[in-house]
């Protein structure tokens, strides 16, 4: 068995409390990796659109659960993050893409009881692998007498590719449609998010897009990304008056200071820095109740 998988213990598979994110695929940083994890890294919850909630809901159910999203948006460390306090003690197999078929077909797999989780990390490794996984490999797994998470993360782009795919394997497509798939986005493109994730890491310098990329090296935010940021904080204030003050009390009033968003006297308002990015995309603050878009005249 130990020549089929990426991750043995001792003498048997690791439990998900043995290992760490950064063993399973998610990128190292200062913060964290695979031989300091817990410390210094702290999970900033996955609020948009409620993906920590239906994580944990799909974790209980038979289907495999598939997070999909950009590269570098924390894909890994969230999965983990929700498997880990309901599945603890449940043995973890990372199968070698190369051999999928024994692993699955392995003794210690199909004749056991006892909980796992199957990772598949990058899922689109094991569907070009030369015996891919496939929707008859999985209900192998499934049907095992002990209880068996199969969960996998894949890029989005990787995703709408193999979906286009004329030549797609039919048991492959039926893999994928069967899939109870979770979206995943930056947590630059949600306000909630950001705040949280700048509260959690305050040593940093929030010049990059979202907490995943910032950590992992990925891509600078740009001009117009940071002001497409500062406009939907804007448009959260305008919908709820009390979103700013709220965010301070729950612990982002530093967050709200660094990014520009200032809550005083029941009043949001953009600080110059903030109103120097804004400008160059046309939106400006006026007006006794706060900010508000408005056109800019040249």
């Amino acid at each position: 068995m130990r020549e089929l998988v990426t991750l043995f213990g001792a003498d048997d598979l690791p439990t998900i409390g043995d290992v760490n994110p950064y063993v399973l695929g998610a990128t190292a940083s200062v913060f964290g990796n695979a031989h300091d994890s817990g410390r210094r890294d702290p999970y900033s919850s996955r609020t948009r659109n409620q993906v920590d909630s239906q994580l944990t809901i799909a974790l209980t159910g038979p289907q495999m659960v598939l997070v999909v999203g950009p590269p570098k948006v924390g894909k890994t460390r969230t999965l983990y993050d929700a498997i880990r306090p309901i599945e603890q003690a449940a043995r973890v197999l990372v199968p070698a893409a190369n051999h999928l078929r024994e692993v699955v077909t392995h003794p210690r797999i199909a004749e056991t009881a006892d909980p796992i989780v199957v990772w598949l990390d990058d899922l689109h490794e094991y569907l070009d692998a030369a015996d891919p996984f496939t929707s008859t490999m999985l209900s192998w797994l499934t049907a095992r007498r002990g209880r068996t998470m199969v969960v996998a993360t894949l890029r989005t782009k990787k995703l709408e590719q193999l979906r286009g795919e004329s030549e797609l394997q039919r048991d492959i497509r039926l893999l994928l449609e069967q899939a109870l798939t979770i979206r995943l986005a930056s947590t630059g493109e949600d306000p909630d998010e950001h705040f949280a994730a700048v509260s959690a890491y305050p040593a940093m310098t929030w010049d990059r897009h979202g907490l995943g990329e910032f950590l992992n090296g990925g891509p600078e935010l740009t001009e117009d990304q940071r002001d497409l940021f500062f406009r939907m904080a804007i448009r959260r204030n305008q919908e709820d008056p009390t979103w700013s003050q709220r965010q301070a009390a729950a612990g982002h009033r530093d967050a709200i200071h660094r990014i520009g968003i200032e809550a005083a006297g029941g009043v949001s308002r953009l600080d110059i820095r903030a109103q120097s990015r804004l400008k160059k995309s046309g939106v400006r603050a006026v007006g006794s109740n706060g900010p508000e878009p408005c056109p800019l005249r040249p």
